[in-house]
């Protein structure tokens, strides 16, 4: 029996946490909670014990300071963070640049703002400009919003470079007060919070989803910010000299139809549905688009889904995961429009179907042309 490579077991410990996440939050377990956290020690030991960052395909490993934080920092409250000069007055740091992605993750409605905060002088590694890698002290803040209540504040922060991958990264959630005066990373969860239907994920549900990024940030990429939708871009990050001139923008191909469905799905689901995500041996499906990409006919988000079995499927009637010309007959274009029978895609982190979403992709799949076009 030939053993797995490092990669392989990788992916098969995440896609069993992340089942283990799912069952537990269909059963409103802990997964359904708020905390979004370091991975729990045994964890991250077992990982550490094994992992070769040159092998499993990482950045190159940058030698710590000897003052560099050993491990993930406790945040107890965001006014810890350096977010806000102001927490109760909401007054951002100087540093904090806005920022948007060309697709964003559906949240069930919710309002989001973002921010990235980089150290003086330090730059972003794009090697591979679909997996950036912040600069030790980076973080990315995400804050949710519903019903003109803020709700959380979520953190990514790169606190250390010693090649121990997942120890090298803290990620946070923090529920906002009733008084909004400030807030509290919460561990143990909470669903609903300030009375609104919004659950927060808990930490094993975060690091489900970002384990399938090597950078473990998701939503800041030489694709997702190859736009002009305000904010920090590529562009300004070119001309700031955060990213190298020579990478330029390359947005998600095809007609608007098929670039508003096709980018969507890249946002919603690519993050699991990648060969170092959670879905990977479940499904061997890719569902988000290289920076490379230059035809949707030829990118493997098309190749690995138009036309192609279901692999692992949980709803009966299915299949095919895209049929061309058909998305009544499509898993995937079924699994979006669901929440209720268990095959609800994305299955974590969201309770209403985003029917705009949902209709992108419908649209698309069914101008692709049949199968048996052209067929006596």
């Amino acid at each position: 029996m030939v053993a797995a490579s490092l990669p392989e077991r990788r992916r098969r410990r995440s896609s069993k946490r992340f089942r283990l996440v799912l069952a537990a939050s269909l059963v409103g377990g802990p997964a359904a909670g708020v905390a979004c956290g370091p991975l729990e020690p045994s964890v991250a030991a077992s990982r550490d014990a094994e992992a070769d960052p040159a092998e499993a395909g990482a950045a190159p490993v940058v030698e710590a300071a000897a003052d560099a934080p050993a491990g993930p920092r406790l945040r107890e409250r965001l006014s810890q963070t350096g977010l806000y000069t102001d927490t109760a007055q909401k007054v951002l740091a100087v540093d904090a640049l806005a920022f948007r992605p060309a697709f964003p993750l559906w949240s069930d409605g919710a309002a989001k703002e973002r921010w990235v905060r980089l150290p003086p002088n330090t730059t972003i590694d794009t090697t591979d400009p679909d997996h950036w890698i912040l600069p030790v002290g980076a973080q990315l803040f995400k804050e949710f919003s519903l019903d003109g209540k803020r709700l959380e504040t979520r953190l990514v922060e790169r606190v250390a470079a010693t090649g121990k991958l997942e120890a090298d990264y803290w990620l946070g959630a923090f529920l906002w007060r009733d008084d909004e005066s400030d807030a509290d990373f919460v561990e143990a969860g909470a669903s609903n919070v300030r009375a609104t239907s919004h659950d927060v994920p808990s930490a094993e549900a975060c690091w489900s989803c970002h384990i399938g990024e090597p950078g473990h940030a998701l939503g800041f990429t030489a694709l997702q910010l190859s736009h002009e939708l305000g904010g920090l871009n590529l562009a300004t990050l070119r001309a700031k000299g955060l990213v190298p001139s020579a990478l330029v923008d390359r947005g998600v191909p095809g007609d608007p139809t098929a670039r508003g469905a096709v980018g969507y799905l890249h946002a919603n689901c690519g993050h699991c549905h990648n060969e170092n995500g959670a879905s990977w041996p479940d499904t061997d499906m890719v569902l988000r688009v290289a920076y490379g990409e230059s035809s949707v006919t030829s990118a493997r988000l098309f190749t690995s889904t138009v036309g192609v079995a279901t692999k692992s499927f949980r709803s009966s009637g299915f299949s095919v995961r895209i049929e061309p010309g058909d998305p009544d007959a499509s898993a995937v274009a079924h699994r979006l429009g669901t929440r209720t029978d268990g095959g609800a895609m994305p299955p974590i982190a969201t309770k209403l179907v985003d029917p705009d979403g949902v209709q992108r992709v419908r649209e698309w799949i069914a101008e692709l042309p049949p199968r048996d076009a052209g067929a006596d």
